[in-house]
């Protein structure tokens, strides 16, 4: 599957669903090589007003992060090819320094150990709650807004 963006459109200050405050104007790349899990993400995310894109693998991840500057990253941890330490050590050497949340399987406890030293700060196990997922983009969204509004001043 070929990247992919969507504008997703809500009227100004909406809350969600669960009425939480929407993640307006944020960007998200989803990272997963499949297919089923990039859209029911995409399809979740529809709700809560944010830019999405999406890459099936490492190397995708790496342009789009090049291209788009997601805000955002929710990346799979194990892919063929480069796997999610590999893709994040790819991004941080672009500078990238938006939030990466990794997706990882039970048992991963090593690779996720890893990737806090390589400065992610949340990871979800799957099979993964949709509903956790959106709490989590909403949070980290708000916070990068609350961080922006305090660097202005």
């Amino acid at each position: 599957m070929s990247s992919e963006s969507n504008d997703i459109g809500r009227e100004v200050g909406g809350l969600s669903p669960e009425g939480q405050p929407a993640a307006k104007g944020f960007s998200v790349l989803i990272v997963d090589d499949q297919a089923g899990v990039r859209l029911l993400l995409h399809e979740a995310l529809k709700e809560e007003d944010l830019k999405v894109y999406l890459a099936a693998g490492g190397e995708e991840a790496i342009k789009e992060v090049q291209e788009k500057s997601p805000d955002i990253i929710l990346m799979d941890m194990k892919m063929p090819g480069m796997n999610g330490l590999e893709v994040l050590k790819e991004i941080k050497k672009l500078n990238y320094s938006g939030p990466v949340i990794l997706m990882t399987a039970y048992g991963e406890l090593e690779m996720v150990n890893q990737a806090r030293k390589l400065g992610v700060t949340h990871h979800l196990t799957k099979p993964f709650d949709i509903y956790e997922v959106k709490a989590l983009l909403r949070e980290t969204a708000n916070q990068m807004a609350v961080n922006k509004e305090r660097a202005r001043f």
